[in-house]
This record gives C-alpha cells, structure tokens and sequence, in this order.
C-alpha cells in the first residue's frame, strides 16, 4: 500500500499553482490590454477564448481540456471521465492521467468518480483540484470556469505563457500566501514541493528546522519552529 496522502498531493503542489495562477492572470491581462471580458469553450475543438474587454485587442484561445467540476447544490465533486457525456472525449484524455496516478498510489480522491462534499469545502476543493491536476499532468494553468452553481475546472495550454522564475524578490510571498490561507497541510512538505517544481537547489539542517534555498538571483533561508510550522523567510 502505497504512504503517500491525498493531503501529501496537495502539498507538492499548492504553492506552485498559486503563484502560476497569479502570473497567469497577469499575462492575460497584458495580452488582451486590460483584463477579460468572458470566456467561451469549445468541447469539440478543446479550446478556451479569453475575449478582452477592450474589443481593440485581440482574443486569446488556448488548449484546454477538461479535469472535472464541482456543483454548489448539491455539493460535489465529479470527474470528468466518469460524465457519460465526456467519456472517452479527446478532451477528458489528459485527467486521465490523474485517475492513474491515484490508481497506482492508491488514492480514492482522485479515482472516486463522484464524490460528496460539504458546502463549506467547496471552494478550497475546486483550488485543491485544479492545483492537484496541474502538477500531476504538467501543466501550469487551470482555468476554473463558474456558472450557474458549477466550477468548471479546466487544464489550459496557453501558447506564449511561462510560469515565473523564483527569485529572492518572490520567494517569500510564494511561500506565505498559501500557508497563510490555510491551504497546506504540513508546511516544510509544502515548501520542498515548491522548491522542486521551481528546480532550486536545497538542503535541510538535520532537525528539518532550516531549509536553505537557492534562486537564481541569490540564496533564501526558511525557517520552521518545532511543531513544524512556518516560522521565518528571509534572504541570505
């Protein structure tokens, strides 16, 4: 039986996700010269068009494919590849992925086909998911999409995006929002996770109290007290 934890899943890939997430909103922001206005979706093509407001710029359509949703009334969560509806679609290809990696390790989260919520873990299920679905399939973005009671959690490729480089001027923020948000579940595992999908150099003190970093523009310094949660983040 596999050790590794829904929770443990989360954790890898929180931090990471947040900040691409960020970025990614950025860069639509400049690319359609003020924000969008709607987005349209099409199954068929797997494509997501971010219209701008300003109809002066142009549209942005990128890949998407699709990971599953999640209803407010009633609460829950459902797959898509388990949606007669999407099934076997070209576009549900890709979360299939995801169902195997939680086969192989064991993980109901992620090969349940429909799974109940309460309405109060409806949101930060939506953020767990697309976070989740990001890091197991490689991609930076998901688009949640809302309507009508539904988050409509998408996997995007968009053409000409790039996640953002850590730096000593970011690290910190990265690192504190999403534990500040109350989105992790073991903080020095959270912090290893992120470190990894950046690919920075790291390395633990022996009682796993300090962990030193290294960005491409300079070195970090994380500190965590003895229950384990986050204490300090600084350069140097």
């Amino acid at each position: 039986m596999s050790t590794l934890t829904f929770a443990n899943v989360v954790d890898d890939s929180i931090l990471v996700y947040v900040e691409d997430q960020a970025a990614y909103a950025r860069w639509l922001d400049e690319q359609t010269g003020g924000g969008v206005g709607e987005h349209k979706i099409d199954f068929a093509r797997r494509q997501i068009t971010y219209e701008p407001k300003l109809h002066k710029r142009n549209e942005v359509v990128a890949v998407a494919h699709v990971a599953g949703w999640v209803t407010h009334d009633p609460a829950r969560l459902t797959w898509a590849w388990s949606d007669p509806n999407f099934a076997d679609q070209p576009i549900t290809k890709l979360v299939e992925r995801v169902r195997a990696f939680g086969q192989a390790r064991e993980l109901s989260e992620l090969t349940t086909p429909v799974i109940d919520l309460e309405e109060s873990q409806v949101t930060r299920t939506v953020l767990r998911m697309a976070a989740v679905c990001c890091r197991i399939t490689a991609f930076a973005v998901g688009q949640v999409v809302s309507s009508g009671g539904t988050d409509l959690v998408l996997l995007v490729d968009p053409a000409g995006f790039t996640p953002p480089r850590a730096s000593v001027h970011t690290f910190a923020e990265a690192v504190r929002a999403p534990i500040e948000q109350d989105l992790v579940h073991d903080h020095r595992r959270a912090v290893q996770g992120y470190v990894q999908a950046r690919q920075l150099k790291y390395g633990w003190d022996q009682g796993f109290h300090t962990m030193r970093v290294g960005c491409p523009d300079g070195d970090m310094t994380v500190r965590f007290n003895d229950q384990g949660l986050l204490d300090a983040v600084g350069q140097g």
